[in-house]
């Protein structure tokens, strides 16, 4: 009996250690699992996971960013990023199995130099990351440094044959986009329809609000009609000198907390205000009758406690505009006798950001101080100078350029960037549309479960 026990208790044993080595076995064989395959193209998990790890990551990281900025509502599962990462590499096979199709995977010199420079300048870009992000600092000798830094590339995935691969990938899917393009053109027909729509649409914007079309020039968009009362102003900006402008800054800041109390008083008298005229029962009519003499009080106590700071910002800025009164005041006496204004903007100006045929303004205009607003747009006729103006930042001495014409802008200026915008498009949905359509055709089988096992 007791021989049959230790036989027994020696096949548990020899079962439990089987079955350890039988575990071990099997995570070798786990990895080497399909978890996706493409038109019978494999794809194995030992493969795929670094993939999804890398994805994950900046998932989470990309949450943990907009979780701290109080932004909730973009948070995907495990299982969510495990597809998404899926249909990517779905993708990338399928071009690359239609390039082969194509006979485009074979590159060129040019094309294998091309993608050589690409793979090493991502991987030392990359290689500079990681040193910012884990060896600012480092006392590491400079050989053991590159060492360190390129062990801790790998452990994040960043390989110059990761490298490699993406550039190969991104040539490839060119030479398959230029295949698609090639056919594609734009007919001059739909270059009219798209800059007539734009024209209607401008047209329509600025007729509900005019300074829109001062400030979108400002910031650079592109823009298909100008409305009425716009003209091209051009300006020398004599700025206050360093000392004067550090006295103006640090009375200014004294005084920013009285004025907007000033402010936030007189909102509260305007708002009490409208609410009187709005009450609808003489009841809360007279409750909010009874507010305006504490209300009136408390806005005059703030005008009285600022006016102190306002005095000491009023005075900075009177000497600082006494400091660059006489250069300014030269200027315009020169442009007055003659001088090329251009050559007095060249010369002294200190606006760098001033655009080449000047600024468009109109009337009322808010994007612009209203210093340089006002004496611009009383200049009678293009080409008149105003005397110098005192503005936020120092003098401002403006010439009226001249009118900006009321209408559409002239379609031979734009016609040649609406093709290219329209031609651009027309090739992005082709592409888009092809990709899809050999994606929908292919085999794709997926095993999101083995991934997460």
């Amino acid at each position: 009996m007791k021989k049959k026990l230790v036989l027994l208790l020696a096949l548990a044993l020899s079962l439990s250690l089987t079955g350890c080595n039988l575990v071990v076995k099997d995570k070798a064989v786990d990895m080497q699992r399909t978890v996706l395959s493409v038109n019978d193209e494999i794809v194995s998990k030992e493969s795929f996971l670094p993939r999804y790890e890398e994805t994950l990551a900046r998932q989470r990281q990309f949450e943990q960013m907009l979780a701290a900025n109080g932004i909730t509502g973009y948070d995907m599962s495990d299982s969510e990023v495990a597809e998404q990462t899926m249909d990517t590499l779905i993708r990338r096979i399928v071009i690359n199995q239609k390039a082969k199709e194509m006979g485009l995977t074979t590159l060129s010199e040019e094309e294998q130099k091309q993608m050589e420079e690409a793979a090493q300048s991502d991987y030392q870009t990359n290689l500079d990351t990681v040193k910012a992000q884990y060896f600012t600092g480092s006392q590491l000798p400079e050989e053991e440094l590159e060492k360190a830094i390129k062990k801790q590339a790998v452990k994040l995935g960043i390989t110059y044959e990761n490298m490699a691969e993406t550039a190969l990938n991104s040539i490839i899917e060119d030479k398959v986009r230029e295949e698609i393009y090639k056919d594609i053109t734009v007919e001059d027909t739909a270059i009219q329809e798209e800059y007539d729509s734009r024209v209607h649409s401008d047209k329509t914007r600025f007729e509900q609000d005019s300074a829109a079309y001062g400030s979108d020039r400002l910031s650079g968009k592109d823009l298909y009609y100008v409305p009425a009362g716009y003209r091209l102003v051009k300006q020398v900006l004599v700025k206050f000198d360093e000392e004067s402008q550090a006295a103006i800054d640090e009375a200014r800041t004294a005084h920013q907390p009285f004025e907007a109390a000033v402010t936030q008083a007189q909102n509260n008298l305007d708002e009490n205000a409208a609410a009187i005229e709005a009450a609808e029962s003489d009841e809360k009519k007279a409750e909010l009758e009874a507010n305006v003499e504490a209300l009136t009080a408390l806005l005059e106590n703030a005008q009285k406690e600022a006016e102190p700071t306002q005095k000491a910002l009023d005075m900075a800025l009177e000497k600082g505009y006494t400091a660059i009164y006489g250069k300014a005041h030269d200027i315009y006496l020169r442009a007055h006798l003659g001088t090329s204004f251009d050559k007095l903007v060249k010369e002294f100006s200190e606006d760098p950001g001033q655009p080449e045929e000047g600024y468009a303004i109109t009337d009322n205009f808010t994007q612009f101080d209203s210093a340089f607003v006002e004496p611009a747009m009383a200049l009678s006729a293009a080409g008149n100078v105003a005397r110098p103006s005192k503005g936020q930042y120092g003098y401002y001495i403006v010439q009226y350029t001249g009118d900006i014409k009321e209408g559409p802008v002239n379609f031979e200026t734009v016609k040649d960037d609406i093709h290219a915008e329209l031609l651009k498009k027309a090739q992005d949905d082709a592409f888009t549309a092809a990709v899809q359509a050999w994606i929908d055709a292919s085999t794709v089988e997926k095993f999101i479960d083995r991934v997460l096992e």
